[in-house]
């Protein structure tokens, strides 16, 4: 019946909130794309518009660019639309609109006919865009030079895993980030950045990012040799993925998750009311991991696997870099710092960038306050 149209299910899998980074707006979401269109489609192009002004272009994505942001399970191909096929379109674009109450996407698909390949246009319902007020958070740790890895971004291990539990997919790790120090060391030109510090890392104390009530403790996961990952031989099934872990009620339905702590370092329990700054445990390498670091995100759940990320503003803190493209976890591990981009000049906390009530995007080197009061770094780093 070809009267019908293109038939797909083009819906975002969470509702859109923006988040402030680096002086502007970015709105992270994802596309689930189903087929239920007898003919094969290939995704040509997806543009994003504002739903009151189609001359407002938020986004365009074609050929290479699409495929990357892209992935369908099981399909290496994700984007080709077969019948009954599924296939997520990972976003993260940034807007200077001022006001954006919704959004519409056009996709521009192609299919054989007899006569040969057309092309034909969908333009989707329009999708609210939710703005509320962000909660406002200390950082989980202190002091730098800390990098932001698989933090917000279109593509990252993050947010490209699609693990449903119970029968329901959920977004998670849309803004999680894995903290973990670098080498700050004086060169011919000053202070330079080189690669991960993992011993620095490990052992670092983290603290409450506000006050709130602690609903959920694991204990009991051993911490892995650093860079040998399963050498404890850990089973790794829902509970103990994330290692030791600690789970903060926020309040207002928001949940502050840390992961991989160290064994035997967590100092709350549940039901205890924790403070803004007050310390929970130190970093470890417990759970699936190989290097240490601190997992951090705030979902709306307090079961793991079971919520959407959502994003917050980070109250302060100094930007010193950020890392384009950004490399993979295996490239952070395991690779020549140098031909990972982190060896660079690293500028002086004067000439870094102070950046208040914003999240850093993944990638970023940054420099948090030394204590719960104190104020956004501006002199030099020791």
């Amino acid at each position: 019946m070809p009267g019908l149209g293109i038939r797909l299910g083009v819906e975002a899998l969470a509702r859109i909130t923006p988040m402030t980074s680096e002086g502007g707006t970015h709105l992270l979401y994802e596309l689930r794309i189903t087929g239920f269109d007898p003919r094969s489609l290939s995704l040509d192009s997806l543009e994003i518009v504002g739903a009151a002004d189609e001359a407002l272009r938020l986004g365009l994505f074609r050929g290479p660019e699409l495929r990357r942001i892209t992935r369908s399970p099981g399909r290496p191909d994700a984007v080709r639309i077969d019948p009954g096929s599924v296939s997520v379109i990972f976003l993260a674009i940034r807007s200077e609109a001022e006001e954006l109450d919704s959004i519409q996407h056009r996709l521009w698909l192609g299919y054989e006919t007899p006569n040969g390949l057309t092309e034909a246009e969908l333009l989707t319902k329009a999708i609210p865009v939710r703005r509320v007020e962000l909660p406002l958070l200390d950082p989980p740790v202190r002091g730098g030079p800390w990098y932001a890895h698989a933090g917000p971004a279109d593509v990252s291990h993050h947010r490209t895993t699609l693990a449903p539990r119970s029968g329901t997919l959920s977004m998670d790790q849309r803004f999680a980030i894995d903290w973990f120090k670098l080498e700050s060391v004086e060169g011919e030109g000053g202070r330079e950045l080189g690669g991960p510090d993992w011993e620095s890392t490990l052992g670092v104390e983290v603290f409450a990012v506000a006050d709130g009530t602690i609903v959920a403790v694991k204990r009991g996961v051993p911490d892995e040799p650093i860079g040998e990952l399963g050498a404890s031989g850990t089973r790794i099934d829902w509970q103990t993925i994330g290692g030791n872990r600690v789970v903060i009620d926020l309040g207002d339905g928001r949940y502050a998750w840390y992961h991989h702590l160290l064994q035997e370092s967590i100092g709350v329990e549940v039901g205890d009311r924790v403070l803004r700054g007050q310390v929970i445990g130190r970093i470890g390498n417990s759970g699936q991991t190989s290097h240490p670091h601190l997992h951090f995100e705030v979902t709306d759940a307090s079961t793991l696997g079971s919520g959407d990320g959502l994003p917050y503003a980070v109250r302060c803190y100094s930007q010193l870099a950020r890392l384009e493209p950004m490399p993979s976890w295996e490239e952070v591990a395991e690779a020549d710092p140098s031909e990972i981009g982190f060896v660079e000049a690293l500028p002086s906390l004067a000439e870094s960038s102070p950046r208040f009530a914003e999240l850093p995007l993944g990638g970023s080197v940054v420099w948090f306050p030394e204590s719960v009061s104190g104020d956004c770094p501006t002199a030099g780093a020791s």
